[in-house]
């Protein structure tokens, strides 16, 4: 446990460096948000693409471990709307950004750095990549597609899924890390000079601009919306992902990657989604800076727990 604490150490003290800098104003209020746009654009994308060129892709992608993720991650998104509907009073067009506050976890700016900081194994990259490739595309379509139910489904809204898919610079890195990977497209030592600088500047990058973000949002004292969202994303989501995973008989990376994944406080693309549709912003700002916080104490036990 003293070594995973260690290897985790490193991590929360750059989130609180960033978030620190942020409240005290040595980082300016837009410093942040171009941080994670960095990031999110061009580090991320970077490294990901390098990791999926890279890495050995001859290994099939089991289909439980498909299962074992998504089956719970759905769930929750279905009883988290009905729980948001019926406890809490939240309208029918709201109950997208519930659905997706409960199941979509922080994976690019949390999850891989925790992942890389923690083990040196290859063989975890991989099942990392599905999640970070496949996360979005799933959710995101779930998300868009209930928040524009209530209006009806037309046109637009399969327009709307796939514009966020088609422009989502993390689905498209992998991608095209993937083709370049299946194909041996080679790539000259400048193009990897370059990626590289940018990669290597990811998973550092990723955890200021994390600390950073969360210092721009208001701290208050949560309500029972925000702890019932924690609850859901911090506890019921990778437990059932746990337990699934073991009745499908999953093992190693696989099924650390999947319950380690599971358990990353939520996303900031919930948050977004609150923004552009202007729906309960105070209270997914919130939960936000909670299941972060709460998971800085949950994820070091996962970790002692789970096969490295």
């Amino acid at each position: 446990m003293g070594s995973i604490l260690l290897a985790f150490l490193p991590i929360i003290t750059i989130v609180v460096i960033g978030y620190l800098f942020s409240r005290i104003g040595l980082f300016p209020e837009n410093v942040g948000s171009g941080l994670v746009q960095f990031v999110y654009w061009l580090a991320i994308p970077a490294m990901l693409f390098l990791h999926m060129f890279q890495t050995d892709i001859s290994e099939n992608i089991p289909l439980t471990f498909l299962l074992s993720f998504y089956v719970p991650s759905i769930f929750v998104f279905i009883l988290a709307m009905i729980l948001f509907n019926r406890v809490f009073g939240w309208d029918a067009k709201e109950l997208g950004v519930a659905g997706i506050v409960s199941s979509y976890g922080n994976l690019a700016l949390l999850g891989l750095p925790i992942l890389l900081a923690v083990t040196n194994d290859q063989v975890a990259l991989l099942p990392a990549l599905v999640l970070l490739a496949t996360q979005s595309t799933v959710l995101f379509t779930f998300t868009i597609v209930t928040l524009n139910s209530f209006k009806g489904l037309d046109k637009g809204v399969f327009k709307a899924v796939f514009c966020r898919l088609a422009t989502n610079p993390i689905v498209l890195a992998l991608i095209f890390g993937l083709a370049f990977n299946i194909f041996q497209v080679p790539l000259s030592s400048e193009a990897m000079y370059t990626l590289n600088i940018l990669g290597d500047a990811a998973p550092g990058c990723a955890l200021v601009a994390l600390g950073a973000s969360l210092g721009t949002y208001k701290l208050k004292k949560p309500g029972k919306e925000v702890l019932c969202f924690v609850l859901l994303r911090n506890f019921i989501h990778p437990l059932l992902v746990w337990g699934v995973a073991l009745f499908f008989g999953l093992d190693g990376a696989w099924l650390t990657v999947a319950v380690l994944f599971a358990a990353m406080p939520v996303g900031i693309n919930a948050f977004i989604f609150s923004e552009s549709y202007d729906i309960r912003q105070s209270t997914v700002s919130v939960t936000l800076v909670v299941s972060t916080l709460v998971s800085s104490a949950t994820i070091p036990i996962l970790l002692y727990l789970l096969p490295l």
